[in-house]
């Protein structure tokens, strides 16, 4: 018994002594984990300062450089704007200019419409373009139609004196034949509707004194009306430095050639197709377009007349011109 009880307090004397080891040896590890988490710790906040900093550098670098590419854009924009707005203002500039030559045009051609006794000189005012850098493509393209428009105000003074002089020889030739005898003629009725009765004229010669031979000095004539008008009449094209092509061409009112009146004297009826053909072939217009705008300033008889002539006649120009100045 007392072995066995001396055993057990070995054993208990044993069990406290690994008990107190144990806890020694937990003491010294949770010690040995203290100072190893200290260092790991402060590398830590070290680090994340480090990343922290390098954050802001980052930002601040991306705040700088958006900061300069705005300015860069908005210089931008300025230098653009102000290019637009110059570009407005030369495009005005060409727009009023050849507003003004196409009034100089309108008022040539109005008074060419009016009786003249003389050939008047037309005073027209040269345009002088601005003064430019001689690098500017656009000063150099407004100066080229500058001078294209000075040319075509020429050309107009030019043939409004032309067919001033011709206007006059052919009116003194239209007197002297008026006081030639006319064989008398007799009428032919034609075409009823209920409404007018027209006739047709037949006689020696054609009326108002037409006959084959004024048929065909009348032809003569168109043709030398079409020659006189044809340089005139004929586009300009210029190049320009930024490789555009202008095209500068005559424009004709709707309204500057009034009706056909057929009740009118022989010598306005005369200067009314004179002036027709003038505006026929500045346009320039094609044989389809002539005859349109032709019937269009037709009015009463005559333009019943029109309508019950050939198809083949009022398609062909020549033919249909021909007809018009014999009836």
């Amino acid at each position: 018994m007392e072995q066995l009880r001396a055993l057990e307090k070995l054993a208990l004397q044993r069990v406290a002594k690994e008990t107190d080891m144990r806890k020694a040896n937990e003491a010294k590890a949770q010690y040995l984990l203290q100072v190893q988490q200290q260092p790991q710790e402060s590398d830590a906040q070290a680090r994340q300062a480090e990343l922290r900093k390098m954050h802001e550098v980052d930002a601040a670098r991306i705040r700088a450089e958006y900061e300069a590419e705005l300015k860069q854009l908005q210089e931008k924009c300025e230098r653009e704007q102000a290019k637009s707005v110059q570009a407005v203002k030369e495009q005005e500039e060409k727009i009023r200019r050849f507003q003004v030559a196409q009034d100089q045009l309108h008022h040539l051609a109005h008074a060419r419409s009016q009786p003249v006794t003389a050939p008047v000189p037309v005073e027209v005012p040269k345009i002088t373009p601005q003064v430019r850098d001689a690098s500017d493509p656009l000063a150099d393209q407004v100066a080229q139609l500058v001078q294209i428009v000075q040319q075509l105000q020429s050309n107009q003074s030019h043939i409004a004196s032309t067919e001033t002089v011709h206007r006059t020889d052919n009116s003194q030739k239209i007197a002297q034949d008026g006081r030639t005898s006319v064989k008398p003629r007799s009428t032919i009725p034609t075409k009823t509707d209920g409404r007018k009765t027209r006739t047709v004229k037949s006689g020696g010669k054609g009326d108002d004194g037409y006959d084959s031979d004024s048929s065909s000095s009348s032809d003569s004539t168109q043709d030398e009306l079409e020659g006189q008008f044809s340089t005139a009449s004929q586009p300009k094209q210029i190049d320009s430095g930024t490789g555009t092509r202008v095209l500068v061409q005559a424009m004709i009112p709707h309204d500057a050639l009034e009706k056909f009146d057929e009740r009118a004297a022989l010598e306005d009826r005369v200067n009314w197709w004179e002036r027709f053909m003038y505006y026929a072939t500045m346009a320039p217009w094609d044989e389809t377009t002539r005859i349109a705008q032709l019937r269009m300033r037709l009015t009463g008889a005559l333009k019943d007349w029109c309508a019950q002539l050939p198809d083949n006649t009022r398609s062909d120009w020549k033919i249909f011109s021909h007809v018009f100045k014999k009836e």
